[in-house]
């Protein structure tokens, strides 16, 4: 018996919607270090850009450092 999975879903955007409007933000952990960095803040558009904007961090960052990335690299 195989355990049932939760089903994938695609994320919807708008239409004609604005670069970085709808974004998805992880974080890659784990990492040897690299600069005194040890993980990754991913960035990606989910709109008609599909960009992704990774950014060095540390596997110790909050909520508000996170929110302050966000502000310094993709608000402007």
């Amino acid at each position: 018996m195989h355990k049932t999975r939760t089903p994938l879903y695609k994320i919807t955007v708008p239409q004609n919607a604005p670069p970085f409007i709808q974004i998805a933000m992880d974080l890659i952990t784990g990492l040897p270090k690299s600069r005194g960095f040890d993980s990754v803040l991913t960035i990606v558009d989910h709109g008609c850009s599909q960009g992704t904007i990774f950014l060095p961090c540390h596997t110790t960052i909050t909520g508000p450092q996170i929110a302050q990335l966000y502000y310094q690299h993709v608000y402007p």
